[in-house]
Parts: structure tokens; C-alpha cells; sequence
């Protein structure tokens, strides 16, 4: 779909061992993909909340640091190798098929690319991340324990990105706006994207009252 599809797919073949490495890897993407590539749009925001998550590790902001880091791992390893499968023509999960089949269209915005990436991610991926994580760390799901606790409390600093995501996000579809002979006021004044924006911030606080019932029901169905 893109002449340097070869180089990310180099990228992404390796799963990261750390958040460095994590990090390392969406830098890679970012760097390669041009701006009307619509993976570049879902990794630069997931690129802020890793960089957010590396900076309260380093400030022992978490209870439980070996577990949060695992499961940053964990979870960024399901979107490269949902990508990798993608570009070297092998079967990823269908809502992420959804996303890299029109990642060329230049007319899509840059917050669908982002709010489609988060759906597909955190809907499907996170569960299957947090069962890896609690696997991998001899740990098990509990509501109320240390890893709740440091789960639930991402949506602080998820709070904080949002107006960030929300200006760097809107700029390209202020253009489409123009392109298409409507008027110079930003989407938001048009009401097109509040839908939209509404759920980035919505996708951006990660709700573990809704999702660790789910972790702990696969977790029971997978040890018996």
C-alpha cells in the first residue's frame, strides 16, 4: 500500500521486552509513516499514553512497576504484531483489518484513524493483554488490589492528553473542511467531530470497573 510497508514491517517484527523498547518501536513508525498514512495517527497518540506511562513508572508513581511495565508491553505487542500480520499479508484480527485497509485514504481524518485504532485496541487487545501480563507476573485479576489500583489510576494522566490529542488531531480534518468549500471554522465549531471527540476522551480514561470483570471471567474460563 506504501513503498516503505518493508521497513515497518522490519519494525514491528520483533516484540519489545520493555517500554524503551516499546517507545523505540512507535518512534519507528512515526518516522516512516508520511502524514497521510492513517497508522501514523492511531501510533502517535498511543505514543503519548506510552510516554505518559514511562514517565510515572520512572517516578514510582505505580504500586505495582513490574506489572504496570509488563502489561505496557504486553498490550503495545498485540498493535505490532496486529500490523506486522497486516503488511506481510498474514490474518490479524478483523477490527484491526478494518483500520490498515483504508490507511491510505487520505480523506478519512486523523482522530478516526486514532478513535478506530482505540476501539480496536483496547475492545479487543486489552483483556488479552491484561490475561498475558497477570500470566507472565504470576498475578491475578482482583478488584481493589495493588494492580487495580495502578490500572484505574492511568485515567489521571490520560485526562491531561486529551486537549493535546484533541488540537493535533483535528488539524488535517480542518483542512479537508477547506478543501471541500464549507468555511475557515475549525470542526469543532461545525459540530461534525463532537461525537467523535467526546469518545476520544472517553477511549483515553481506561475504565477498569467495566473491563477487569471481563479479564477475570477469561482468566477463570483459561485455568480450568
Amino acid at each position: 500500500m506504501f513503498p516503505y510497508d518493508a521497513a515497518l514491517a522490519k519494525a514491528t517484527s520483533t516484540a519489545p521486552a520493555s517500554i524503551a523498547d516499546v517507545l523505540a518501536t512507535m518512534q519507528a513508525i512515526d518516522n516512516t509513516c508520511v502524514n497521510g498514512d492513517g497508522v501514523k495517527w492511531f501510533n502517535w497518540l498511543y505514543m503519548q499514553v506510552t510516554e505518559s506511562v514511562e514517565n510515572r513508572v520512572t517516578a514510582g508513581g505505580f504500586a505495582d512497576p513490574a506489572w504496570l511495565t509488563e502489561l505496557d508491553v504486553q498490550f503495545a505487542t498485540l498493535f505490532f504484531s496486529a500490523l506486522n500480520a497486516s503488511l506481510t499479508g498474514n490474518p490479524c484480527p478483523g477490527c484491526w483489518a478494518a483500520m490498515f485497509a483504508v490507511r491510505s485514504q487520505t480523506d478519512i481524518a486523523r482522530i478516526q484513524f486514532a478513535l478506530t485504532g482505540m476501539n480496536a485496541h483496547i475492545n479487543h487487545d486489552l483483556p488479552l493483554a491484561i490475561i498475558a501480563t497477570c500470566s507472565a507476573t504470576g498475578t491475578v485479576p482482583q478488584h481493589g488490589g495493588p494492580q487495580y489500583a495502578d490500572y484505574t489510576g492511568l485515567n489521571g494522566p490520560m485526562d491531561a492528553l486529551i486537549e493535546v490529542a484533541k488540537k493535533h488531531l483535528l488539524y488535517v480534518y480542518s483542512e479537508t473542511l477547506c478543501r471541500l468549500s464549507l468555511t475557515w471554522r475549525t470542526p469543532l465549531q461545525h459540530g461534525i467531530l463532537q461525537p467523535l471527540v467526546r469518545r476520544l476522551g472517553t477511549l483515553l480514561r481506561v475504565c477498569g470497573k467495566s473491563l477487569l470483570p471481563l479479564e477475570r471471567r477469561i482468566w477463570t474460563l483459561s485455568t480450568d
